[in-house]
């Protein structure tokens, strides 16, 4: 059994950790129209929502980021942004 996509998105304590789950999160829309993501190899969907919540919980925790993790935070945010917008058509 895998472990569910929000169990994980919980544990996460920094960008690096999340990006991977971002990189492979797909976005799909259910019966209902309501869009979500979810990653292979992991059970269960989110809300966008929750990616970006994701992100704003992190930046709160730690404001002052190296440039590594300031890059991986753009990037993640990037993606987040693709997720939004596809969500809008």
């Amino acid at each position: 059994m895998n472990l569910s996509i929000q169990s994980k998105l919980n544990n996460v304590i920094s960008f690096a950790e999340l990006e991977p789950i971002v990189k492979e999160a797909k976005e799909d829309i259910s019966f209902c129209g309501v869009r979500y993501i979810y990653v292979p190899g992991y059970e269960g969907s989110l809300h966008i929502d929750a990616l970006a919540e994701k992100v704003m919980e992190l930046v709160r925790k730690n404001f002052d980021f190296d440039e590594q993790e300031r890059s991986v935070g753009q990037r993640i945010a990037s993606k987040i942004t693709l997720f939004f917008k596809a969500s809008l058509v």
